[in-house]
């Protein structure tokens, strides 16, 4: 067969696949979407900004279309209205999540509450997570742990900054003379241009103070500082890196009762570069995902790459956890039941001592799993895209400055603020409930 032949039958070929791919889409009841090329779907329409295109095509086709990525059917939902109907009125048969390959990471869909499906595994980590982590009792056992990092804004206003601008901080030792540009290390494919060192200092400033009045704890102190010697050196501000390495000091302080920078600084740096590359693995776009019949072969190698730092990170909180058992059961005088920190790990370690907890350690492993994974990559991305919209648009970085413009007199703290006088902020009270006698 020459190559003329074998070139005609295999257009033919893909004539074909796509005719019966296009029949098949109009005898179908998808809602409406573009036209999907054979094999491929609607890959080349996302762009490499695809929230734009998705916004993008949502006009043309409405709130709620179809598109074919590889041979994966996805339904795309775009407006408040249609986002109700699926997450609140039929919230049961859309609560479970698609399995990306790279969730396979040391078996992590198995244990993980943000992969499982809805059932009574899911339901008991999802209960723990609300009594062990975000109850009322566990907020006032970490509050003394934060106390000892907070940042409160409460100095008085500072105008002898070079640039001229206010703060609400005092300047930091910049040189008499500025550099032309600091340039931020954001990794996006938008240029931002040249960014003078006082725009960012001003954005982070902005930000830390509305973390500040909204959170009241936040452990920004060290990452304020690293700003400061960077701008006085004149360094590069790398901002996910040193919010990431933020987040991270704050789980270590809330979970284990120490402080991130406190270990040893080489398990430290392998724990975060751990925690950085499972992150780089789940967003990389993964052929597995879109052609599952690749995911025998790993083509890209992410889910290889993945395993061998996963494998770290729960070694890493094997050691961990280790160590926490040897100095309860040195310290302890009732068989290693009772704690000396009375952090969220001794908490889990008494409940897996519980048969009927059903909480093992390998669960208990890949819950830290979660928090460490998802919880550094949603506040790290806000942050970093927030900084830059702020630096782009000064405008804008002055209207929200002018509504955070207050500050704390005395000895009072921002626990004690009154949020409605201030800012207009009603959080409810939890009232008991109450018997009303009526008569009959």
């Amino acid at each position: 067969m020459d190559y003329q032949t074998f070139f005609l039958l295999l257009s033919f070929l893909l004539t074909c696949i796509y005719a019966v791919t296009l029949s098949g889409r109009r005898n179908s009841r998808l809602p409406p979407g573009p036209d999907p090329f054979p094999i491929i779907g609607n890959l080349l329409q996302l762009t490499y900004k695809p929230h734009r295109s998705l916004a993008t095509l949502s006009k043309r086709y409405g709130p709620l279309m179809s598109l074919k990525l590889g041979s994966r059917t996805t339904i795309v939902v775009s407006s408040p209205d249609m986002a109700k109907e699926f997450f609140l009125t039929h919230d049961m048969s859309f609560s479970s999540r698609s399995l990306p390959d790279a969730a396979r990471v040391v078996d992590h869909h198995k244990y993980s509450m943000v992969w499982l499906p809805v059932g009574d595994q899911w339901r008991r980590l999802r209960r723990i997570t609300k009594e062990y982590l975000y109850s009322a009792q566990r907020s006032e056992a970490t509050e003394l742990i934060l106390e000892k990092k907070v940042l409160l804004f409460s100095l008085p206003k500072c105008t002898t900054q070079p640039w001229g601008s206010t703060t609400t901080i005092p300047p930091p030792p910049f040189p008499t003379r500025p550099p032309k540009s600091l340039t931020p290390n954001i990794t996006s494919p938008i240029n931002y241009g040249p960014l003078s060192r006082e725009k960012v200092y001003d954005a982070l400033m902005l930000l830390a103070q509305v973390a500040a009045a909204v959170c009241c704890l936040l452990q920004v102190q060290d990452l304020l500082d690293h700003v400061n010697r960077c701008c006085t050196s004149e360094k590069v501000v790398n901002i996910g890196a040193v919010v990431f390495t933020t987040i991270l000091d704050i789980f270590f302080n809330i979970l284990f009762s120490t402080d991130f920078a406190e270990n040893d600084s080489v398990s430290s740096q392998e724990f975060k570069d751990a925690v950085w590359a499972i992150l780089e693995v789940g967003g990389k776009p993964n052929l597995a995902d879109f052609f599952p019949i690749l995911k025998l072969f790993d083509p890209q190698g992410l889910l290889r790459h993945g395993n061998v730092h996963g494998k770290k990170l729960i070694t890493m909180l094997d050691m961990i956890i280790d160590q926490r058992l040897q100095t309860r059961s040195s310290s302890s005088s009732c068989g290693g039941v009772s704690s000396i920190n009375n952090d969220v790990l001794d908490s889990l370690l008494n409940l897996t001592l519980k048969e009927e907890s059903g909480f093992s350690r390998n669960d208990m492993k890949h819950w830290f799993l979660v928090l460490f994974i998802a919880g550094t990559d949603t506040t790290t991305t806000t942050l970093e895209w927030a900084m830059t919209e702020l630096i782009r648009n000064p405008e804008k970085m002055e209207i929200a400055r002018s509504e955070f413009d207050w500050k704390l007199e005395g000895n009072m703290r921002a626990l004690d603020m009154d949020m409605g006088e201030k800012f207009g902020i009603t959080l409810p009270k939890s009232v008991p409930l109450m018997a009303i006698p009526i008569k009959l």
